[in-house]
């Protein structure tokens, strides 16, 4: 594993943690949002720590996103599949997202 993050380019190793990433040279919090391990439902998640959780997706990205517009730094809030793929990336606030995005 160590061997396939040297090879990355520096941007792209950033997205597979869920540490402080740098857009253009700032630092960006990152908020999942994933199913639930056990049980029913969806959390947002930032590292370890759950933000906000619900029964239904829709409703858990509403209120992480809310969570997202308050924070004082950028953020990046990372919406994943049920099966747990990714899925959309969204940036709050909007100027926080990179230039070369298509978002």
């Amino acid at each position: 594993m160590a061997d396939i993050l040297e090879r990355l380019p520096p941007h792209a190793c950033g997205y597979l943690s869920d540490r402080n990433v740098q857009h253009e040279g700032r630092d960006v919090r990152r908020i999942r949002v994933v199913r639930k391990k056990r049980g029913k439902g969806w959390v947002a998640k930032r590292g370890s720590k759950v933000l906000v959780s619900g029964t239904k997706k829709s409703t858990t990205v509403k209120k992480a996103a809310k969570v997202a517009r308050k924070a004082r730094k950028p953020t990046s809030l990372m919406i994943h599949k049920r099966n747990g793929q990714f899925q959309e990336e969204r940036t709050y606030p909007r100027s926080a997202d990179p230039r070369g995005s298509k978002g």
